[in-house]
């Protein structure tokens, strides 16, 4: 163990300090004198700038290496267009229209065009234009008819496809009655007894009536439908349900709707007129030959069997004349007389009638008022006397006469024979070859298909030819005249005639007057007669037409293209001659025996052409056709000179050809004498 160590000794206190001397006070210093102030130094000049150094060129990049190129694909091979199979439907002897390309395609998009094509059976088959056919199905055949065709996409893909085409037959009417109800009976059902139509092809609800004129004297309506007024429709299973019912007003008198009934597929029935007699009382008479005079009542008169003398008096009759081959008068009023069976002789009196011939070769006559007739089968001779009165031969080969007042004739089925006369007529043929006669006054004539033969008459009027090889005349008068398909034979006769020739080859001559005459498609013959004519082409695919009277003294012809394309009219073996401006004059190429001149160089006006044309060798007072360029407008402009020989006044008929432009100035590169053809 460590021992204990020893207390540190305290140590001796200081001492005090002696105390300090208090010390003397420092003396105050003299204040120091105010300084001079220093000079502003002169200010440093600023120094020149350093000059800023040239940038360094940026060095030329490395150029990138080219890539390397991805290897070219192979071609893609062409894809066959596809060719779907059509069908299409008609009616008897009704022409149908249809493009087969619609429902085509190509996977390349390229465009379709029709290569061939087989024939059919039993109708004409014709392609207007890269798959748009017009077919005509022979006159009766019902069925079937079929074809094929083959289409190409301009790369070497084709396919074939076919083409079925159903003849449907047309409705029928087999029931046409008309109806009596008296004036307070209240609502009067038509049943088919009254109104039947029938289509073997067609359901009756397939069958659809449309009205085209409505009763006045009552409502015609579908059940608890509204009333039924033009254009509204009804079918013939509406008729067989009993749903076709008429409310006649408080007012007797004779009344009548029409309509037209047609199937799914086209096919018509014309219009025809369904009668209602509104009556005060009915007088039924015996089975013998009756003869029967009415009351001053609206009278029903039913006549039946036996041939019945019957005057229906004043007021407005209902007048059946049953079986028989009877007479029937309507005397005054608004009538309505209804032939029946055999041949009957109908006369509606005063007033405006309804008469109806029914079966057989009837006699009818309007006499005065607006009248409604309707010959319906038979051979029927129809009279509609004064007044605008509305005409229907119906079956049969009919003879119609409007006589006087603003008619409007329809023959229907048959070979018709109709006369308009007086005023302005609507006239329309019907089926069946019909010889037509519009009479005096402006009237418009469509003869409807078939062969027909149509005479305009006097005064300006409107001819459509329609299907059929038609003979159509204009007669006195400015006509227009549109022939529609067929080969057709037009003479405007006198008047300056509008032409239009149609499908089809077709021959056409203006006769006396300032006419316009358009062929149309189809290679046609056209002859302008005497007058200042234009020929009027339109398109270059329209077929190869031959103009013949160009040479005619004193008329001033021209011919207007709106296509700049003429393979239209081709070279007929005429003489022609290309003149260019070093052989021109006295010396120069002879032109005495051209027919077609055709000059390289320009001319200002047409004086100058024709003065070249009259000092040139060989010229004479033969007429010519010549094309030159115009200098001052840059266009080639064509006319027909009457005289090479003669410069005193530009004796020709110019146009201009707006749509050519010149070819290195030489117009024979665009056009020469096989561009032209006249005899």
């Amino acid at each position: 163990p460590t021992g204990t160590p020893d207390p540190t000794g305290t140590p001796d206190p200081t001492g005090t300090p002696d105390p300090t001397g208090t010390p003397e006070p420092t003396e105050t210093p003299d204040p120091t004198g105010t300084p001079e102030p220093t000079e502003t130094p002169e200010p440093t000049e600023t120094p020149e700038p350093t000059e800023t150094p040239e940038p360094t060129e940026t060095p030329e990049p490395t150029e990138t290496p080219e890539p390397t190129p991805e290897p070219t694909p192979p071609p893609i091979p062409n894809r066959r267009p596809n060719a779907a199979d059509d069908e299409v439907a008609t009616s008897q002897s009704k022409l149908v229209e249809f493009n087969v390309l619609e429902n085509d395609s190509d996977p390349d998009g390229d465009p379709l065009t029709v290569t061939d094509f087989t024939s059919v059976s039993n109708g004409e088959l014709v392609q207007k234009s890269n798959g748009l056919f017009e077919y005509t199905p022979d006159d009766g055949f019902v069925g079937t008819e079929s074809f094929s065709y083959t289409i190409s996409d301009g790369n070497g893909g084709s396919d074939t496809a076919n083409v079925t085409i159903t003849i449907n037959r047309s409705p029928e009417l087999v029931n046409n009655t008309g109806i009596v109800v008296e004036a307070a009976s209240g609502i009067r059902f038509i049943n088919s007894n009254n109104l039947q139509a029938s289509d073997a092809d067609n359901s009756p609800d397939e069958l659809i009536y449309t009205i085209t004129d409505a009763p006045d004297l009552g409502d015609l309506r579908i059940g608890d439908s509204s009333r039924l007024r033009e254009g509204d429709t009804f079918t013939q299973e509406d008729i067989n349900n009993n749903l076709l019912q008429f409310t006649p007003d408080d007012t007797a008198g004779s009344d009548f709707f029409t309509y037209t009934v047609s199937d799914v597929a086209g096919g018509q029935v014309p219009p025809n007129s369904f009668s209602i007699g509104i009556v005060d009382d009915t007088k039924t008479l015996t089975n013998e030959a009756d003869n029967f005079t009415g009351t001053a009542l609206s009278n029903n008169i039913l006549g039946l069997a036996g041939d019945d003398s019957i005057d229906g008096l004043s007021s407005s009759d209902y007048i059946d004349g049953g079986e028989g081959s009877d007479s029937l008068l309507g005397d005054s009023g608004d009538d309505c007389l209804f032939g029946g069976s055999q041949q009957d002789n109908l006369r509606g009196g005063d007033g405006s009638d309804s008469l109806f011939g029914g079966d057989g070769n009837d006699r009818i006559s309007g006499d005065t008022g607006n009248d409604r007739i309707s010959g319906d089968a038979g051979n029927d001779n129809l009279l509609g006397g004064e007044g605008s009165d509305s005409m229907t031969g119906g079956e049969g080969n009919d003879s119609l006469l409007g006589a006087d007042g603003d008619d409007t004739i329809a023959g229907n089925a048959g070979n018709d024979t109709i006369r308009s006369g007086a005023d302005n007529d609507s006239v329309t043929g019907g089926d069946g070859s019909d010889l037509i006669d519009g009479g005096s006054d402006n009237d418009t004539i469509s003869s409807g298909a078939g062969a027909d033969t149509v005479l305009g008459g006097s005064e300006n009027d409107s001819i459509f030819g329609e299907e059929g090889d038609d003979s159509l005349v204009g007669d006195d008068g400015n006509d227009t005249i549109d022939a529609g398909p067929g080969q057709d034979i037009i003479l405007g006769d006198i008047g300056d005639d509008s032409i239009q020739g149609g499908d089809d080859n077709d021959g056409i001559d203006g006769s006396i007057g300032n006419d316009t005459i358009a062929g149309g498609s189809g290679s046609d013959r056209l002859t302008g007669g005497a007058g200042n004519d234009f020929f009027f082409y339109e398109v270059a695919d329209q077929g190869i037409d031959t103009v013949r009277d160009f040479d005619r003294p004193g008329d001033d012809d021209t011919l207007l293209f709106t296509s700049a394309n003429f393979g239209g009219l081709t070279n007929s073996g005429f003489s022609s001659v290309i003149l260019q401006d070093e052989n021109i004059g006295s010396e120069g190429q002879s032109i005495g025996d051209a027919e077609l001149i055709i000059f390289e160089g320009k001319f200002d006006n047409a004086q100058a052409v024709n003065a070249a044309l009259n000092v040139q060798n060989g010229s004479s007072d033969r007429p010519a056709f010549f094309v030159y360029l115009n200098g001052q407008r840059g266009k080639y402009v064509f006319g027909y000179d009457t005289s090479l020989a003669d410069d005193s006044v530009p004796a020709f008929e110019l146009g201009i050809l707006q749509s050519i432009e010149p070819e290195e100035d030489q117009i024979s590169t665009i056009i020469d004498a096989g561009d032209f053809e006249f005899i």
